[in-house]
């Protein structure tokens, strides 16, 4: 009313519902602080690896490097990057990820020929790039062997700071991979603004290849542009033969998929 008193009430009673939703999400992160920091320490952060083979030769020229972690209440159970990296990236933690996986994957070149994703928050913040960085001039012979992994929706709103970064990569000799080609809205200028190596057609127009002509229409026009750029395409979401081997006839070069191998322990793949 004119008094102001329903005004005045309904504000004390945001006010209350805000410190508790400010408080809930400040004990939220301070838990998943200490998750991600005693699963570094205590060796429970996990790197699963998915082969990417030559087409043509049906050799493993490289792997992409996957993060997994162990539940420190249950060891057996292995939580997926689902569980992990969208809590990790909004509280600031994915940076810390990053920079370890690219230590792991410092630790398997050159032979391993890794490729490591970097997220969209450690793009954007200049102190994590320049550790990534740090960390790759320590040991450049091998550095020379990674391949960075980064999306069109992790370039969209730092298109900068990521062109500068991938400068400064593929002056360590550093490759780059544009995933998920053709889901943004920007391709063509990450196209003319990156110095890219490789091009990942996203899975959803892999799929089903063999049945939708729309789709393979989109996987022969993306490597084709691979081919007029001088980079080379890796097909993503390859599940079976029939699949691949019209990916064959379309000229693709590399392919990923659960058909050639599915995520899968470190231990496992260096074994094998």
């Amino acid at each position: 009313d004119e008094s102001g008193r329903v005004i005045e009430t309904c504000t004390i009673g945001t006010d209350v519902t805000e410190r508790r939703e400010l408080e809930s999400e400040r004990r939220e992160r301070l838990d998943w602080v200490a998750r991600i920091e005693s699963a570094l320490r205590e060796d429970r952060m996990l790197v699963y690896a998915q082969p990417i083979v030559a087409i043509a030769g049906g050799h493993r020229v490289g792997a992409e490097l996957l993060l997994r972690m162990r539940a420190a209440e249950d060891p057996a159970t292995v939580l997926g990057p689902a569980a992990i990296l969208p809590a990790a990236e909004r509280y600031g933690l994915v940076q810390t990820i990053d920079a370890w996986m690219v230590r792991q994957a410092l630790a398997l070149a050159p032979s391993f020929a890794p490729s490591v994703n970097l997220s969209a928050v450690t793009l954007s913040d200049s102190a994590a790039r320049q550790e990534i960085l740090d960390i790759l001039r320590a040991d450049r012979d091998s550095a020379r062997s990674l391949v960075f992994e980064i999306t069109e929706t992790a370039t969209t709103e730092s298109l900068d700071a990521a062109s500068e970064f991938a400068g400064e990569l593929t002056r360590l000799g550093c490759g780059l991979a544009l995933d998920d080609f053709g889901t943004g809205y920007g391709s063509f200028t990450y196209l003319r603004r990156l110095p890219l190596r490789h091009l990942k057609i996203d899975r959803s127009f892999v799929l089903n290849i063999t049945a939708s002509e729309d789709d393979r229409r989109i996987v022969q026009s993306v490597v084709s542009i691979a081919g007029q750029f001088g980079l080379r395409a890796i097909a993503e979401g390859v599940e079976d033969s029939e699949t691949l081997a019209l990916l064959a006839q379309l000229g693709t070069h590399y392919a990923q998929g659960y058909h050639l191998g599915r995520p899968a322990p470190l231990s496992s793949m260096l074994g094998a």
